[in-house]
């Protein structure tokens, strides 16, 4: 095999490699610490699989997924948001059901749902209203509360 292409063929593997480490650890930490210098902290932390892992801890220790956010709330009544990671994302649970309404009633306008979240879940639920978006969301929305 030529030099030159070896050479080409570890550049790529080696850029390749350092993008998923990039994706997968190094951009959610850094959303940590965008997070943390808030005052959030990070409540739940398990490379790659981050809550969906604690989830299914929890679940086989405990009987209950969510265990992670009672135990949060008992420990500290007043905590509204905590901060955890799935996938090599930064993720932001929301505990106070105020803070919950809020986000659902003002939020849809500027908050878009995550599209690797959507393509994943599309083939369960196809177009369901949990994957609509702004305008077309806010109309079932208000079919569905009036029922």
């Amino acid at each position: 095999m030529d030099l030159s292409i070896w050479f080409g063929l570890k550049v790529a593997f080696f850029s390749w490699l350092g993008f998923q480490l990039y994706r997968l650890f190094i951009r959610e930490w850094i959303y940590f610490v965008y997070y943390w210098r808030q005052g959030l902290t990070l409540d739940c932390y398990h490379p790659i699989l981050g809550l969906l892992l604690r989830e299914r801890i929890d679940e086989k220790k405990y009987g209950d997924c969510n265990y992670l956010s009672k135990e949060i709330i008992r420990k500290d009544p007043k905590k509204k948001v905590f901060m955890t990671n799935c996938f090599g994302r930064a993720y932001l649970m929301l505990l106070d059901h105020n803070l919950v309404e809020e986000f659902f009633k003002n939020a849809n306008n500027c908050y878009m749902k995550d599209p690797f979240l959507v393509q994943s879940l599309k083939s369960v639920v196809e177009n369901g209203i949990g994957f609509m978006e702004t305008a077309r969301w806010k109309v079932h929305r208000r079919i569905l509360s009036q029922a």
